[in-house]
């Protein structure tokens, strides 16, 4: 067994970090992206968990990459959870891919095209460092860009109801934002979204799992997240949701009745808007926020000879 560097840049979005790799070598084949090697550690797949491990690895809540085949203006973005699965749609990650892309005017996931909207460039990054801020032998960097993502199509949230044993925690919404999402509209411990998560009427994928309570001007919401096996700092994908969620639950005024919400995360401020057209559907959906580079480097990975 031999080694291989690699370079990686470090990403962030309201605390949801990651791992974005802008090349990768000819020996990772798009086939080894796909699924585990038949032996050794030559998969991304496999990659996954050391890059993302916050003790051994670089740390961060997946893996981003891209290759051939997409254009400047719509690139093609793959994205791994920290245990090695295919998590589909990243909404803090579709951002910070976007923000590393200002020419993109979309992005590509999985044959979808995610249009993406650069708004703004800001001094100071979500993580509070100044802009070229030199750190030891590195460079942070934090000179976020203000991306808007919107969601293509209709989101449709589903009224499941209480789901027991969890009924006190009241009705349950499912929603699918490019990835599976359940969401509760009251308090929930760690334990309680994590059940929730892996309960046996969302097997055998099972789901993401967040609360969405009331606060300040908007919405506060935390999300048990599928592969990272753990709350994180914010999930884009969760923040919409949630969002559709709580509008679904509010009288429908019409077909002209444009909802627009702020969202908060233990790692920042998102802002959620939708067009909705129906009691529980929506179209126009839009996550915009902070994100950006925080530093780059290079990994030795392990790597087979034969």
């Amino acid at each position: 067994m031999s080694r291989i560097t690699i370079p990686f840049w470090k990403v962030e979005a309201t605390g949801n970090d990651f791992v974005y790799l802008p090349s990768l070598p000819e020996e990772v084949s798009i086939q080894s992206l796909s699924k585990p090697s038949d032996g050794g550690m030559q998969s991304l797949r496999e990659w996954a968990p050391l890059l993302c491990d916050r003790h051994k690895g670089i740390g961060a809540d997946g893996v981003l990459w891209t290759r051939e085949g997409g254009t400047d203006e719509v690139p093609f973005m793959g994205f791994l959870n920290p245990d090695g699965s295919d998590a589909g749609m990243c909404g803090n990650g579709g951002r910070c891919f976007a923000a590393l892309h200002p020419e993109a005017r979309a992005i590509d996931v999985h044959g979808v095209h995610y249009p993406v909207h650069h708004i703004e460039s800001e001094g100071i990054g979500s993580a509070g460092q100044e802009n070229g801020q030199s750190v030891g032998n590195g460079n942070i960097e934090g000179n976020d860009s203000m991306i808007a993502l919107t969601f293509p199509g209709e989101i449709m949230v589903q009224h499941l109801g209480p789901v027991e044993p969890l009924a006190h925690l009241g009705e349950v919404f499912q929603v699918f934002t490019g990835t599976e999402h359940v969401v509760v509209c009251q308090p929930a411990s760690y334990h309680e979204l994590e059940a929730l998560r892996q309960h046996e009427i969302f097997q055998p994928k099972v789901t993401n799992a967040s609360e969405c309570l009331a606060y300040a001007d908007g919405r506060f919401v935390r999300t048990f997240e599928r592969g990272v096996e753990a709350l994180t700092k914010s999930c884009g994908t969760g923040v919409v949701a949630s969002a559709l969620a709580w509008w679904s639950t509010q009288p429908f005024e019409g077909a002209s009745n444009v909802e627009s919400i702020n969202m908060y995360t233990d790692g920042g401020e998102l802002h959620v808007g939708a067009k909705r057209t129906g009691d529980h559907t929506f179209v126009a959906c839009t996550l915009q926020g902070p994100a950006g580079k925080r530093f780059e480097g290079q990994i030795s990975l392990p790597y087979p000879t034969s």
